[in-house]
């Protein structure tokens, strides 16, 4: 598959990941998100409200 230049990739959050765990470690303000591609870069992004 090719991406081109405005597509967007999304994924859905496995089960566990956060919602059913014991003690859940939600997003808070102040969190840093960083998403990346190899041999594309990155994307950084801070949880704010």
């Amino acid at each position: 598959m090719r991406l081109l230049p405005g597509d967007i990739v999304l994924t859905g959050t496995p089960f566990g990941v956060a919602y059913n765990k014991a003690e859940p470690d939600y997003l808070i303000l102040g969190d840093l998100i960083c998403c990346g591609i190899d041999g594309l870069g990155e994307q950084l992004n801070t949880v704010t409200n």
